[in-house]
């Protein structure tokens, strides 16, 4: 027979047994099935030549005693054989190898011996795994076990499931084959009550083996083993089979295959229950084995129950077996679970991506229930197929339809099929089975292949190729309509034809877009592979299977086995990281991406329709796809119109036609790879920074070791061709490319950075990061805000000294602390005057003849503040270190604004030496506190001041005020010693006069001897007057062509009496003075905040004007509860004004639109 492949823990040292000295041990069992005489010791030296024989029951209560012992540690492989039939008089049984812990992990060999009689009656916390192996890691073979009784009863505090077995309570990666056993096992379990509701413990029982498992990358063959155990376990959590409660196997790649078996006793059980196996797990498998068990379920909570399998699971499979006894199960009480029966299989699921999942459901291979068999329960299981009792007890039809080996089996008419012995299997010869390779389509040529019987996926078949062109290979399936898939884990048994399924990925090719840009896109190919390109230029390669036409299954390294479905040209998943986001990615036409002609103008379409062609500006239009053409459509004004022909060798002639014949040209757009190739560019390789280095590839892609491990990314080069956006799975940034100096620079995580093709020795930066200086084996780079600099250094980069930076004709200074530069300024180091030494720190401090003193410097002119608070100015003569002193121009003075706050006072000392310093004290005190200083400078009527920005201030009354802004603060500031003028109160004629028998006729006196005239019908002047004893009398006008006035008086009813001419005639006016209208709160004339000149006049009565010293605009506006609304404005498209109000700090807040952007701009009064 084929060698059996069996896999076990090997816990090695040899087993010393008691009764071993010689025989000299008296209460050894000497008794015999045979009646002969009985050796009363061990004997053999437990190696597999030699092998300890057992003959009595005493031997094997020394080898459970000795085995279950804390100093039980063997180190190699020990071998034992039964030398004859053992009674165990149905003595209180402990089984050998009690725990996981404690396993029997020998060969154990029964030599077609007979042990009887073994009975158990305790469950215990020590003893929870019960049979004659507690757990079994090893080799049975050729073993009956005769009359076992086990009856127990569940004691509620067990801290782990019991699991109990006529052979084995716990089988762990064990091999038996060749195994008999005959007897009752009975388990109950009460339960126990906790808040009202009843508990069970869950109980795992098999006439062989309760409980079995085997580990990943292990695979077990059992078989020719037989078991007539009735087995009655009637809690509601019990899980029992006439061979195996339950197999698991506990990782995804172990393997167990039982064949050649039989079971014919009766089960009661709560759970899961089968006539062979009770539940089976993943790569699990039946061949060439019946049952013939009658099956009863107590549960009302959703028992499921089969002739030959309870449960199965995805990827479990039968082949060539039968099951005749009934199946009950009650129907299910729960709200959730429901009873489950079948003649073969209980419950096995259909798996496939119907169940979105990767794995096969359970397979059923030409196997057979019972026809009108007694089923009973509220599901009725179709897998399997159906035939009379009778046929299973007919040789002929056994032989013809299960094709089991009569090497192994007896089979004759009237009876179902026996076991040969097993000595007479074992003689069996290995031997060699043909698989037919079909590839399955019309005119394909088959291939057949040898194999050993009984291997799993053996490499003949993992090994043959099959084509079909355009057709992807799926895998093999048992039959023609590729419905039942080739098993890995099943046994290859008899000669088999394999059938070839065939998938159509063009169906799914193509290139899709996200429905969020964020989505990115998917380039999916016709031979199973696709790449995600993220929005930011970034992707990532993977592979696909496309399954019936409607899955897509893929994987990549952000990506584990995804499962995604396809419809009309539509892909959909989950996020790997979140199930409730679903990707959706649409498949687009064949435009999609940018096209580029030889100046870098871009055609770009989106595959769905839009697009937009950039020559600098974006212009959007949409298109259709014709053969060999697209329709362009301009959405907004464009000069030209464009014909665009798709050429035979996949460009673009594109026709510009600006519509008038004049201007009419062709130009050819190649279209941009979406995985560009950058072979033979300088840039691909290795560069190194502070950070690690950086890999480029050819294909976009790249790796970046940070120096401790390496991460994959890759980069993207924009338009302009130097500038590289780099991101390496979170370490991302933009740089630019020096191909001159072959560098890299600008920012990466956070920072600036160099990456240079040699490696990276240190770096020294400014605090404020603006400046790097990055130190490689070949060189120095230096990148400047955000350029990389030509430069010559003078110095030495060591802690404390100074160096000079050369860049161009400009000097930088910095002193070294550490890796930070600090940045000194130019006028750092001593200049001299004579004898006279004035001394620079670089950094704010500087000494004048031996005094501290502070300074503010501009390029050459220097301010130095004297401890007595007085100050000189000096020019510096960097070229010769020396100074002079500087004359103090004619503007200077101190000037105070003590109307402008009402807790502040305000005082800018203006030095005359270029610059200015801005003071405040607490309102009427004479304690000033430098608020700040800079440089200033004198244009015509304005100061200009730089406090870190540049503000104007207007500069009137001979020299005497200064007004404007600083800082969001409106100041008024008079020259100290300055009075200005009181204002008068106006004379008698002060007012608006209107003629009394025509308001449109208008005279306005201010008091103080102006004037404006307007007659209403488009003649308006201003003039001056003077009051006399007589009146008034005219002193000049702007305009006397039509009107001259001579004087005016004021008549008993109070009317103003003109004396004028009027195209040389002679009259005499009178006029009513107008009464004075109430003025709203936003009268007044304005001054914007920030922006010195931008001034706002509102009249109080509807009327105002903006001057920005450019342009005026008037308008008209009125008051509502909500502020000041703008009804009407000049025509001035640079300007629109919309509403205003008055803040808690009493300035004017005005909404507008400049150059269509919106604004809100600050006016104080």
């Amino acid at each position: 027979m084929k060698k059996m492949k069996f896999l076990y823990v090997l816990l090695g040292l040899a087993l010393v047994l008691t009764g071993c000295d010689d025989g000299s041990n008296s209460n050894s069992n000497t008794s015999s099935s045979s009646g002969s005489s009985t050796p009363s010791f061990v004997t053999g030296s437990g190696t597999e030549e030699d092998p300890y024989v057992l003959y009595t029951a005493q031997h094997l209560r020394d080898l459970a005693d000795e085995v279950n012992s804390d100093s039980y540690a063997p180190t190699e492989i020990e071998y034992f054989q039964l030398g004859n039939d053992i009674d165990l008089a149905n003595e209180e049984w402990i089984p050998i190898g009690n725990s996981l812990e404690q396993p029997f992990s020998g060969y154990f060999d029964g030599n077609g011996y007979t042990i009887s009689n073994l009975k158990i009656t305790q469950l215990t916390e020590e003893n929870k795994n019960l049979g004659f192996f507690g757990v079994l890691g090893g080799y049975v073979k050729d073993l009956k076990l005769e009359n076992v009784t086990i009856d127990v009863e569940n004691p509620t505090n067990l801290t782990e499931y019991p699991a109990i077995g006529g052979l084995a309570g716990v089988s762990y990666i064990s091999v038996f084959e060749g195994i008999e056993v005959t007897g009752t096992i009975s388990y109950t379990d009460e339960g126990y009550v906790e808040e009202g509701t009843r508990y069970y413990d869950q109980a795992y029982i098999g006439g062989l083996v309760g409980l079995g498992a085997v580990a990943d990358n292990y695979y077990v063959d059992a078989g020719y083993c037989m078991t007539d155990v009735d087995i009655d376990a009637p809690a509601p959590t019990t899980i029992a089979g006439g061979l195996i409660g339950y197999y698991t196997t506990s990782g995804p790649t172990g393997i167990f295959h039982l064949h050649d078996s039989y079971a014919v006793g009766d089960i009661k059980a709560g759970a899961f229950a089968g006539g062979l196996i009770g539940h089976m797990d993943y790569w699990v498998s039946i061949a060439n084995s019946y049952a013939t068990s009658n099956i009863e379920m107590t549960s009302t909570d959703g028992a499921i129950a089969g002739g030959l399998v309870g449960r199965g699971y995805y990827d479990t499979a039968i082949q060539n077996s039968f099951a005749t006894g009934s199946v009950q199960a009650l129907n299910s009480t729960s709200y959730v679970y429901e009873s489950y029966v079948g003649s073969l299989v209980g419950y096995g699921p259909k798996g496939g991506l119907e169940e979105y999942t990767l794995s096969e459901g359970t397979l059923v291979l030409n196997s057979y229930g019972v026809e009108n068999g007694l089923l009973e329960g509220d599901n009725l299981s179709d897998l399997g197929l159906e035939t009379n009792q009778a046929n299973l007890q007919m040789a002929s039809w056994l032989r013809e339809n299960l094709h089991w080996d009569e090497n192994y089996w007896v089979i004759a008419d009237g009876q179902y099929p026996t076991l040969k012995e097993f000595s007479e299997i074992e003689k069996v010869e290995q031997t060699t089975v043909t698989v037919t390779l079909d590839p399955n389509y019309e005119n394909a040529v088959t291939q057949t292949v040898e194999v050993e019987k009984g291997d799993y996926d053996p490499l003949p078949i993992l090994e043959a190729t099959v084509e079909r062109a355009p057709y992807i290979f799926d895998q093999w399936y048992y039959d023609k309509e590729c419905t039942m898939p080739y098993c890995a884990y099943l046994p290859i048994l008899e000669d088999t034809t394999l059938y070839a399924n065939w998938r159509d990925y063009r169906i799914v090719e193509g290139v899709y877009r996200g429905e969020s840009e964020y989505n990115g896109t998917l380039v999916v190919s016709d031979d199973g592979t696709f790449i995600w390109i993220h929005y930011d230029g970034q992707y990532v390669p993977g592979v696909y299977e496309f399954i019936d036409n409607q899955y897509f299954v893929f994987e990549n390294e952000n990506y584990p086995l995804t499962l995604g479905t396809y419809e009309d040209g539509v892909l959909e998943f989950p996020d790997a990281n979140d199930d409730s986001y679903v990707y959706t990615f649409t498949k687009v036409d064949a435009m999609y991406g940018d096209w580029v002609d030889d100046n870098n103008s871009i055609l770009h379409f989106d595959g769905k329709g839009n697009g937009y062609y950039d020559d600098g500006s974006e212009h959007a239009f949409t298109y259709s796809l014709q053969e060999d053409a697209v329709t362009i459509t301009f959405t907004s004004y464009f000069a030209y119109e464009l014909t665009v022909t798709i050429q035979e060798d996949g460009t673009l002639n594109v026709h510009f036609d600006d519509g008038n014949g004049e201007d009419v040209f062709d130009k050819t757009f190649t279209k941009k790879p979406l995985i560009p190739d950058y072979t033979g560019k300088p840039f691909i390789g290795k560069y190194y920074s502070s950070w690690g280095y950086m890999d480029l590839f050819t294909d976009g892609q790249g790796e970046f070791y940070n120096n401790s491990y390496t991460v994959p990314g890759g980069y993207v080069i924009q338009n302009d061709g130097v500038t590289f956006n780099i991101s390496f799975s979170g370490n991302s940034g933009q740089v630019k490319y020096n191909e001159t100096q072959d560098v890299f620079y600008g920012n990466f995580k956070g920072s600036k950075v160099v990456f240079a093709r040699s490696e990276y020795v240190t770096s020294y930066s400014t605090a404020d990061g603006n400046v790097l200086l990055s130190v490689h084996e070949d060189g120095q780079y230096l990148v400047k805000n955000n350029a990389l600099e030509t430069f010559t250094l003078n110095g030495t980069l060591a802690d404390g000294e100074v160096i000079y930076i050369q860049i161009e004709d400009t000097t930088y200074t910095y002193r070294v602390e550490g890796n930070t530069l600090v940045a000194l300024g130019n006028e750092y180091g001593t200049f001299t005057n004579g004898d006279d030494t004035l001394t620079f720190d670089g950094i704010g401090g500087a000494t004048y003849k031996d005094e501290t003193v502070t300074y503010l410097i501009d390029d050459t002119k220097v301010l130095v503040y004297l401890s007595d608070g007085s100050y000189l100015g000096f020019t510096l003569d960097y070229q010769q270190k020396t100074f002079t002193t500087t004359a103090q121009d004619s503007f200077f003075g101190v000037y105070y604004d003590k109307t402008s706050s009402d807790t502040k006072d305000y005082k800018l000392d203006v030095t005359g030496y270029g610059f200015a310093i801005l003071y405040e004290a607490d309102k009427g005190t004479d304690t000033w506190t430098k608020v700040n200083d800079g440089k200033c400078s004198v244009s015509g009527t304005t100061l200009s001041v730089t406090f870190g920005s540049a503000y104007s201030l207007a500069i009137s009354e001979e020299n005497n005020v200064l007004s404007g802004t600083i800082s969001g603060t409106r100041y008024t500031f008079l020259k100290d010693g300055y009075v200005p003028d009181e204002p008068g109160t106006g004379d008698a004629y002060q007012g608006t006069w209107t003629k009394t028998d025509s308001e449109d006729i208008v005279f306005t006196f201010d008091g103080n001897g102006n004037g404006t005239f307007n007659n209403g019908a488009g003649i308006s002047f201003e003039f001056t007057y003077e009051v006399t004893g007589d009146g008034i009398e005219f002193t000049s006008q702007t305009d006397d062509s039509v009107f001259v006035f001579y004087s005016a008086t004021i008549n008993d009813e109070n009317q103003l009496v003109v004396s004028l001419e009027q195209d040389f005639e002679t009259y005499s006016w009178t006029f009513n003075l107008k009464p004075e209208e109430a003025k709203d709160a936003y009268a007044g004339t304005w001054e914007q905040t920030t922006v010195s000149g931008n001034i706002l006049t509102i009249d109080g009565q509807g009327n105002g004007s903006f001057n920005n010293g450019t342009v005026v605009v008037t308008f008209t506006y009125e008051v509502t509860e909500d502020g000041l609304t703008v009804t009407s404005q000049d025509s001035y498209d640079a300007f629109t004004f919309y509403s205003a109000t008055i803040n808690g700090s009493g300035q004017l807040v005005l909404e507008l639109e400049q150059d269509y952007e919106s604004y809100t701009w600050t006016f104080a009064k």
